[in-house]
């Protein structure tokens, strides 16, 4: 059984064997592949194989990590996810200089780091687009929409939105 409550506590249920995982808040809950199930919830990126109900958990900016250690993404906080269908995930890393990094999944090997240092407003919202481009939606100050061609690393456009809305988002 697979149960996320309004307080924030999921239940992970096998043969008698129960765990409880408490997070403060599920930011994003996303399959990030056919039968993994990508949770994040703060610095924390669960990663929860829904067939065979086993979980790699890492926390993202600890160089130590809480998991077995094989992770290491070279990010020190988390923004926002997007996921692929070809298995590919996009972390958007928070100020001083935002950036977005694209890895493979499970491997969670670096494929691509997009930076752009002309502004320094956090991505609310990263979405794929087919698979070669990725959309950001920065927020305060700049609320405009970048177009990147990722393999490459080319920032392609962007767009001023106009809008000045906190609670804008990709979708």
């Amino acid at each position: 059984i697979f149960y996320i409550s309004y307080s924030h506590v999921l239940l992970f249920k096998k043969i008698n064997y129960f765990r409880w995982v408490k997070p403060e808040n599920v930011d994003e809950l996303k399959f990030v592949s056919k039968d993994v199930l990508l949770i994040r919830a703060g610095e924390t990126i669960i990663f929860y194989d829904v067939d065979t109900q086993k979980e790699e958990t890492i926390i993202v900016g600890n160089k130590s990590n809480s998991g077995d250690g094989k992770y290491e993404l070279p990010l020190e906080s988390v923004g926002c996810i997007d996921c692929c269908e070809i298995d590919l995930l996009a972390l958007a890393e928070q100020p001083p200089i935002p950036k977005v990094v694209i890895c493979s999944y499970p491997e969670l090997k670096v494929l691509a780091t997009l930076i752009d240092s002309s502004c320094s407003a956090a991505y609310k919202s990263i979405l794929f687009l087919r698979l070669e481009y990725l959309i950001g939606l920065r927020g305060y100050p700049a609320f405009d929409l970048i177009v990147w061609a990722w393999r490459i690393g080319e920032k392609l456009l962007v767009v001023d939105t106009g809008f000045i809305q906190p609670n804008q988002y990709l979708k």
